[in-house]
């Protein structure tokens, strides 16, 4: 029963596509920056292609993405871990390096990049819908790269030399995880040069984090959607604290995914 997640996900990649058409020429026009376009839904369906040259089956069937694999969910510790890493984010933001991100973002030397900006000006009930499609295909091509493909070409790699599934997975889910870091905390690192060296620091450390917890929630379900969902609901509540806030619309581009 994976044709309603296929669904969902083509209309999530419209969704954006309509987005980035609709605002292209206004987000010119207003700030000056040159044209760019939203590559997500490009990335999204190359990773597919690639899932199923690579499981050699449905490949959101063989990772657990099915809408009754939704069931197998461990919603309670999925709702602690929400919990903990908004408190521990938010705490970092309002208090540890508050000055740090409002003079960067201020600056223009950091931005988050899709939706928010996509969503520069829209009213509050566009911004919550669209912005909700927006981040289920981000979320999803992160979580589909990182926990699914990523972490399963490293167990069969480390399981043909005879390394146990058990030890193959704990490697593959410690390296998946701090790629994922990385993949935050360079670019802040490069944006944040200059100002506390912790930040970046943070940048890698609570994505890495999440990376282990999201891997050890979806060993519970037997399935990518513990980690999907607990990382939609993230960076979608996020998005819209941020579009509230209207802490982001300024041009200048070194992306920071939240």
């Amino acid at each position: 029963m994976t044709a309603v997640v296929y669904s969902v996900l083509a209309l999530s990649f419209m969704t954006r596509i309509l987005a980035d058409l609709d605002d292209t020429s206004g987000r010119t026009k207003r700030t000056g920056a040159s044209e760019t376009v939203d590559g997500m839904p490009f990335v999204g369906i190359v990773l597919l292609f690639i899932g199923w040259a690579a499981c050699r089956e449905d490949p959101l069937g063989a990772l657990g993405l099915s809408i009754s694999s939704l069931a197998r969910c461990p919603w309670r510790h999925m709702l602690a871990v929400w919990v903990v890493a908004f408190t521990a984010n938010r705490a970092a933001q309002a208090y540890l390096f508050r000055s740090e991100l409002r003079g960067l973002a201020d600056s223009g030397t950091i931005n988050p990049g899709g939706a928010y900006l996509a969503l520069v000006g829209s009213s509050h009930v566009r911004s919550a819908v669209v912005g909700a499609a927006m981040t289920f295909s981000q979320t999803f091509i992160e979580e589909f790269f990182f926990r699914g493909l990523a972490v399963l070409a490293v167990v069969r790699a480390l399981e043909r030399p005879g390394i146990s599934t058990q030890v193959a997975f704990a490697v593959s889910a410690g390296a998946s995880s701090l790629a994922f870091g990385l993949v935050h905390f360079l670019p802040m690192k490069r944006a944040s040069s200059g100002a506390s060296p912790w930040l970046a620091w943070y940048a890698l450390v609570m994505p890495s984090g999440l990376g282990v917890c999201f891997c050890m929630l979806n060993v519970m379900a037997g399935s990518l959607w513990p980690g999907w969902l607990v990382h939609w609901g993230l960076n979608y509540v996020g998005f819209m604290r941020s579009r509230t806030d209207r802490r982001w619309g300024r041009p200048k581009a070194l992306s920071m995914a939240p």
